[in-house]
């Protein structure tokens, strides 16, 4: 979203507690002389590493100079600070770029290519996925998932993440949050036979939690009410049938460590997936040591952050997705901690075109997660309905992952699920650690076209997505970036073209009818 700065203040906000997000992100842009494109213009940028309740303010005054401030969001919070105590704030990052929005994004990548992504799983190239929550939700047993894995293994699937509906009394989202065992009606032998089975067929085991949350119906809320933000002369609201955990109180995180650490450990996971689905409501923390009633949400991100370092360090060989709600918590507080971050659960291909746009302005493509990148058809949340090629081909341009029902899937979609899975994997080296050109906005025209060009500026694949496009609309040559002027490139269909010519005449591309794609791949000749 671009706004006009005026006199006066625009500030950037979030107040929901347990997040940044979605509704505003903790970054800005400013384009002093408002013409800046992807490629041209000056913009002094940035991000506020936090995953909390934060504000970003632009104040511009009588003689047109803006002075910008960011950090926790300083309402209602407070911090006492005891004698020789330090309290370390968030960190912010600035930037400038002399060449526009794209210049931008190549730096806050390489910061977290070269710094900030977790280290010992930077260049690890990211799994296929296969998760169990759209084919039966919370309707999961043993049966059900060992012949999913079946399938799921057969396709090509590298790891099978069980979702939500795993655990005791866990049928609907009215119960069963915060008891962290197998559900013994469903899953009478536990989990570790569909994680022994995973691992037999050569794929990684994952499992779903989301450790911050309760329901009252628990065996966890009856044992300690006294554990969920409150204020004690109001009734707690419940979103989602649940309430949320007091991550500020050391023994709650600490039960979060040990249970993740059993869960971890008994079921040999290879991958975590984390979700938190509510915002605070009633921020209160009755029995807070004298002097730390004002630190609650502050705390609570100190400590949140304490979990997803120790799961790093003691785990290095897991991989740990960060799911909010969606992209609530897509930030640069998580980034060092989290391998896949989720852009929406809203799994609508023409929608995920939108919002890859403006998640790869600032997060990594090989990070960007969702519910499911080949979903359903129709869409469970419109009823859309899309070829299975349109939706594999934005699968690719992110961490490929796969939700649709493969045990009801005919043989010639799964034939071609095999397929399209098999092509990604031979592009993926180039894809997934890659810098993100925007050629063309969904946003502006009836098609989207995004440009990856690896790091060694060796390699470079073109993604073309059709969404409405009218009268045989023809596009007009695409432009290139980012590849060695004076280099030769060769495409897979046999065409040399130089750099230059790719960037400065382009290619043609066409796309033909509802929900056309096409993918193409451009490899330097050394």
């Amino acid at each position: 979203e671009q706004l006009l700065l005026t006199h006066g203040k625009l500030v950037i906000e979030n107040r929901r507690g347990t997040s940044s997000g979605p509704q505003a992100v903790p970054f800005f842009a400013l384009d002093e002389q408002g013409q800046a494109t992807q490629s041209s213009g000056e913009i002094w940028y940035g991000v506020l590493h936090w995953s909390g309740d934060f504000s970003i303010a632009l104040e511009t005054d009588p003689f047109d100079q803006t002075a910008i401030t960011a950090g926790i969001r300083a309402d209602g919070a407070s911090w006492r600070l005891k004698p020789q105590e330090q309290l370390t704030t968030p960190l912010v990052t600035i930037g400038y770029s002399a060449a526009g929005f794209d210049a931008m994004s190549e730096a806050l990548y390489d910061l977290q290519f070269d710094f900030l992504a977790p280290r010992a799983k930077a260049r690890q190239v990211r799994p296929v996925i296969y998760n169990s929550w759209y084919p039966y939700q919370f309707a999961i047993d043993e049966g059900r998932l060992l012949s999913l894995a079946e399938r799921a293994a057969a396709i090509g699937a590298e790891l099978f993440v069980i979702d939500d509906g795993w655990f005791k009394g866990r049928t609907h989202d009215r119960a069963g949050l915060g008891d962290w065992v197998a559900c013994p009606v469903r899953f009478p032998r536990g989990l570790q036979i569909i994680a022994d089975r995973c691992h037999e067929l050569g794929m990684q085991f994952g499992l779903w939690v989301e450790p911050e949350m309760v329901n009252p119906d628990s065996d966890l809320y009856r044992s300690r009410p006294d554990w969920v933000i409150h204020q004690p002369t109001r009734d707690k609201t419940l979103q989602r049938s649940q309430l949320v955990l007091n991550f500020a109180r050391d023994d709650v995180r600490d039960f979060a460590i040990a249970t993740l650490d059993r869960l971890i450990t008994d079921y040999r996971l290879d991958y975590l997936k984390w979700d938190m689905n509510r915002y605070m409501t009633e921020p209160g923390w009755p029995d807070a040591p004298e002097g730390e009633e004002g630190s609650l949400k502050i705390r609570y991100m100190f400590n949140l952050y304490q979990v997803w370092e120790h799961l790093n360090r003691t785990y290095p060989h897991v991989l740990f997705e960060n799911c909010a709600h969606g992209g609530a918590r897509a930030d640069f507080g998580m980034v060092p901690y989290a391998d896949r971050i989720n852009r929406s659960d809203n799994a609508d291909p023409v929608d995920v075109m939108k919002l890859h746009e403006g998640f790869t302005t600032l997060f990594l493509p090989k990070t960007a997660g969702g519910a499911g990148n080949i979903s359903p058809s129709p869409n469970t949340i419109n009823g859309r309905v899309t070829p299975l090629r349109f939706r594999a081909h934005l699968g690719m341009m992110g961490l490929m992952s796969v939700g649709i029902n493969l045990l009801e899937s005919p043989p010639e979609e799964l034939s071609e699920l095999k397929t399209w899975l098999e092509t990604f994997k031979r592009l993926r080296p180039d894809l997934q650690d890659a810098y993100v050109y925007l050629l063309a906005s969904a946003y502006q025209h009836p098609y989207a076209i995004f440009q990856y060009v690896n790091r060694a500026r060796t390699a470079t694949t073109l993604f073309a997505f059709g969404h409405g496009l009218n009268f045989q609309q023809q596009l007009p040559l695409i432009r290139l970036r980012g590849l060695q002027s004076d280099a030769l490139y060769i495409c897979e269909d046999g065409r040399s073209l130089s750099g230059q010519a790719l960037m400065n005449r382009g290619v043609p591309i066409q796309l033909r009818g509802d929900y056309a794609s096409y993918v193409e791949t451009w490899i330097r000749h050394d």
